[in-house]
């Protein structure tokens, strides 16, 4: 195992970069982020007091998640100096010193992993005479945590001038007992605590000693205190140094990962084997506080001072420490330390300042093994030029593959330089395999795994999950749901699984396989290939820079680039766009939509209901057999095969068109708003307009015309036509044939003299104009239809129509609704159809105007008699003496009968003098013979 590698450059770890930032504090998050908290002086933001404190969380990789925040709640007077530590439950706790510097307070925030505070800040000591500060904490293997600390107050136990004292709490925050005293040598003072928790549970304090007794009688010792998990003592106080000249002092204490503990310190002594000013010493301890070898030189350079040591311990086993080293400038110096305490590798420099003005060393082991080292800079240079800044760089121990394995919520893990095996398991994870042949699973959650160099497998699992291979022959498989894979180089295998999935294999011939969904695909190289099976989903070649022909299954493409380039489908019903240049696009089988682009083109349907479109450029277009549809440029050619097999096709176009000139298709429409012409041909045409004002002319053929919007022209030509010109006062003429017409604006003018022809409206009251034989209402608006002179035949919609014949032997059928029918002259066929309708006799009563009724319903339908004509009557509702029913009743009965009917042939007469002398007339016929008839069924009006 050789030195620690750098990770990358370092990084500045606050924002807030006026006046000073100081005193940096560092802890690894359970989900492979670290966070840093600090004292700044800055008097800024929300807390413009002397001195605040501010945190900034980061991602695994040592970008900033989210921004910068205040720890602190009480933002009277000064909160400095820091200490952090994550929890088992994925928080992390902040406790700092409080208050003036001769009566300061220790408090302490818990905040959740993304740095939101859980509650506002609380009081650690319960002693608050004299000075609490310098406090340390540290994360308990039962999920809560210590915090120790110094104390001036001389109570409880300890009446020196300073004591070490320390509380513990749960996950929550809730005390665990009180706070009591760590230090049972209790002459002069007690400083500068600082805590670990061990594997047991429990946890070991150390501190200087200033009471010049127990085997060291300089000046300051370092002593040290193994606990229990309820703070109980574990054997006794124990000294930890073992050179005892002058003073030791900057203790710092880290838990080995075999259930050891290690501390370090800066040695005074001026002795053994550095004989500088400062040196850093540093001894093995078991977990029960007995020492294991012998007391060791940290430092390896000995010119000028070594000082401030911080112990990291490594998951490996074994330890790095820092340490500023300097003399009138100052790095940080860093060695690795097997666990007995023999050096690993070379020691080496941290920080890359060319000034050497870099101090407060601190450091962390991340979930991934990886070390985020940290310190306050003084240089003033850089990103920030204030008096001191805070700094990180990362580091990676690591000499072999790792087995990484995440929890249930979010990790954020990277691995070695050599073969991983990373799982992420629960929680939308971010999962970076490094160099090596990696195998990354991310299982539930929206996860990012990427493999880098080397052949690496990476499987997605459950979530919308982000995959990229990096160089090396990668396989990639998304799993379930919407997935975004990329090879990257090399020879890829990508498996998009369940869900819409996005695949590129990036350089090199890969194999993509989107699996079910609509996937999408990147083709990078002509050596790429696609597996798609059959109902796998409606799946997109993004632009390729090649010319291709899609695989099976495969439905979309398009071509990227400028290159003349031909892009060919499949039996798949395909959607083929080209690019700029002059491109062959082939849809063969299946209803194909081809866009050609820009560019002269060739675009060929093929088989199947085609849409062609070849873009800007002079484009020749073949729909092939199937109903296809072309829009066109101008100078476009259209190629179309006569017979069935070409199809009903039709042309779309911004231009004046005659379909003469395109043979064999039939229907056109015209695009845009401008006005423009519109010409068919001889066959059964369906010709559109647009806004514009547009004069359509259908020739030969059963054409339909449909004018859209503007004032148009509409002329049928021969054969039966149907012509609609749309909104706007538009003039239609059928020509030849019977023809039928579409009145929607009240300005529509008709002109017809030939054949027998309708006229239809959904909007608009119709009176059928000269040459014009029948009506018709759509809909279901409340309408009226009045005919001519001709035998018109008359039809109502669902809405209560008035349908008045006037003259000729007129049909009218009243549709839905509640309907009144008048034939008006001529011998008239009326049916009311759905709803209670009314029919009116209003003409003179004689046989030529007989009307037959061939769906009167007796006590729904109603008989509406004019008295003008029926003068014998009275107004209202017929008289039951007036009425007169009877099989074969042909005549009165009694001299008060005046509307006799036969209820076998369902023949109505109508006698003005009931038994006198006149003879009973016909007025109508029901066809069905109801012999439900009676005089309540007939309404006599003025």
């Amino acid at each position: 195992m050789g030195t620690l590698a750098p990770s990358g450059v370092e990084f500045l770890i606050n924002t807030t970069t006026s006046d000073a930032q100081s005193t940096p504090a560092i802890a690894a998050l359970s989900d492979g982020r670290f966070v840093v908290a600090w004292t700044d002086s800055s008097a800024t933001g929300s807390d413009t007091s002397g001195a605040a404190l501010r945190a900034q969380i980061f991602n695994a990789d040592g970008s900033k998640f989210g921004s910068e925040f205040l720890v602190n709640t009480t933002t009277t007077g000064d909160q400095d100096t820091p200490t952090i530590t994550a929890l088992a439950n994925g928080n992390f706790v902040i406790a700092f010193e409080d208050g003036p510097f001769n009566s300061g307070n220790v408090r302490a925030r818990l905040f959740d992993a993304d740095g939101n505070a859980i509650a506002s800040d609380f009081l650690v000591n319960t002693a608050t005479t004299g000075l609490q500060d310098v406090p340390k904490i540290a994360a308990l293997a039962g999920g809560g945590f210590v915090v120790t600390w110094e104390d001036n107050g001389a109570t409880g136990g300890d009446t020196s001038s300073y004591a070490v004292r320390a509380q513990i709490y749960d996950a929550g925050g809730a005390l665990v007992g009180s706070n009591f005293l760590v230090n049972t040598t209790t002459a002069s003072g007690q400083r500068d605590p600082v805590v670990a928790g061990l594997e047991d549970g429990g946890f070991v304090v150390a501190w200087r000693d200033f009471s010049a007794t127990g085997g060291d009688t300089s000046g300051a010792a370092i002593r040290a205190q193994v606990f229990d998990q309820n703070g109980g003592l574990v054997g006794v106080e124990f000294l930890v140094n073992t050179t005892t000249t002058n003073g030791q002092s900057d203790p710092t204490i880290a838990a080995l990962a075999n259930g050891n503990f290690v501390v370090a310190w800066t040695d005074s002594s001026v002795s053994g084997d550095d004989t500088s000013d400062d040196a850093v010493r540093a001894q093995v301890f078991s977990a029960a506080g007995d020492k294991i070898g012998d007391e060791f030189l940290a430092n390896t350079t000995t010119t000028g001072f070594q000082s401030e040591p911080y112990v990291v311990a490594l998951d490996d086993g074994r330890f790095v420490v820092l340490f500023r080293d300097g003399n009138l400038s100052s790095y940080i110096r860093a060695q690795a330390f097997n666990a007995d305490g023999s050096k690993s590798g070379d020691e080496f420099k941290v920080d890359q300042s060319t000034t050497g003005n870099a101090t407060a060393p601190a450091g962390v082991v991340l979930p991934d093994g990886r070390i985020v080292l940290t310190w306050q800079d003084i240089a003033s240079t850089g990103d920030d030029t204030s008096d001191l800044s805070i700094r990180g760089r990362i580091f990676d121990p690591r000499d072999e593959g790792v087995t990484l394995v995440g929890t249930p919520g979010h990790d954020d893990l990277i691995g070695s330089d050599f073969g991983d095996v990373i799982e992420g398991r629960g929680g939308d994870d971010s999962l970076h395999g490094g160099i090596g042949g990696d195998v990354i699973s991310g299982e539930g959650g929206n996860d990012v795994l990427a493999g880098d160099a080397g052949h690496d497998t990476l499987r997605g699992g459950a979530g919308d999950d982000n995959l990229s291979g990096g160089s090396g022959n990668d396989l990639l498989e998304g799993g379930d749901d919407a997935d975004t894979l990329y090879g990257g180089i090399g020879g890829d295998t990508l498996r998009g699984g369940n869900g819409d999935d996005f695949l590129d294999g990036g350089l090199g011939d890969d194999e993509a396989d989107g699996g079910s969904g609509n996937d999408t695909y990147v083709l990078d190289s002509v050596g790429d290939t696609i597996i798609e099976a059959s109902g796998g989903g409606t799946d997109t070649v993004l632009p390729v820079f090649f010319s291709l022909t899609l695989f099976d299954n495969v439905e979309n493409a398009s071509l990227g680039g400028t290159d003349d380039l031909d892009l060919t489908g499949n039996a798949s019903a395909n959607q083929l766009t080209g690019n700029s240049g002059d491109n062959e696009l082939r849809g063969q089988d299946g209803n194909d939509n081809l866009s050609g682009g820009n560019g002269n083109d060739n675009v060929f349907g093929g088989n199947g209901n085609d849409v062609l479109d070849g873009g800007a450029g002079i484009n020749t277009l073949n729909g092939g057999n199937g109903n296809d549809l072309y829009f066109l440029n101008v100078g476009d050619t259209v190629v179309e095969a006569a017979g069935t097999a070409g199809g009903i096709d039709t042309v779309v176009a911004a231009f004046t068109i005659d379909l003469a000139a395109y043979a064999n298709v039939e229907n056109a429409t015209l695009g845009g708003s401008a006005s423009f012409g519109l010409t068919g041909n001889a066959v059964a045409n369906i010709l559109t307009g647009n806004g514009g004002a547009n004069a359509i002319a259908g020739n030969g053929g059963d054409d339909s015309l449909f004018g859209a919007g503007g004032i148009d022209n509409l002329s049928g030509g021969n054969g039966d036509d149907v012509l609609d010109g749309g909104s706007g006062a538009d003039t239609m003429s059928g020509g030849a044939g019977n023809d039928t017409y579409v009145i929607d604006d009240a300005g529509d003018t008709v002109n017809d003299s030939s054949g027998i022809d309708e006229v239809v409206s959904g909007v608009l009251d119709l009176a059928l104009g000269a040459g014009i034989e029948n009506g018709r209402l759509t809909g279901s608006s409340d309408l009226d239809l009045t005919g001519n002179v001709a035998a018109n035949t008359l039809r109502g919609n669902g809405g209560r129509n008035l349908l008045l014949g006037a003259e000729g032997d007129d049909t009218i059928d009243g549709g839905g609704g509640a309907d009144r029918l008048n034939g008006g002259l001529g011998a008239d066929t009326l049916g009311g159809g759905d709803g209670a309708d009314v029919f009116v006799f209003d003409v003179s009563v004689r046989p030529a105007n007989a009307d037959h009724l061939t769906d009167f319903l007796a006590g729904a339908d109603r008989i509406e008699l004019d008295r003008t004509i029926f003068k014998a009557l009275k107004l209202g509702v017929l008289k039951a003496g007036a009425f007169y029913a009877g099989k074969n009743a042909k005549a009165a009965h009694d001299g008060s009968d005046r509307i006799i009917y036969d209820t076998k042939s369902g023949e109505l007469r109508y006698d003005r003098d009931g038994a006198g002398g006149a003879k009973a007339k016909l007025v109508a016929i029901l066809d069905t013979s109801p012999d439900t008839v009676g005089h309540t069924d007939f309404t006599v009006v003025a």
